[in-house]
């Protein structure tokens, strides 16, 4: 499971939104015994933000 902010770059990034729905899916598993289907999730953004962290992000393609 990833902690936000473990990764780091920039705020406004959509990796940390990615990252808590991944965290969310876990947590509920865990928890409450439901399974949900983890998305493959790529992101598609990088290339409109010049501070992308690039291979350091888990979803950059």
């Amino acid at each position: 499971m990833w902690i936000l902010g473990s990764i780091g770059g920039p705020r406004w990034c959509k990796r940390d939104s990615y990252m808590a729905i991944i965290s969310a899916i876990d947590y509920v598993a865990e928890n409450f015994n439901i399974q949900m289907k983890k998305p493959v999730i790529k992101c598609i953004h990088s290339d409109k933000n010049n501070q992308c962290i690039k291979e350091r992000c888990p979803f950059h393609e």
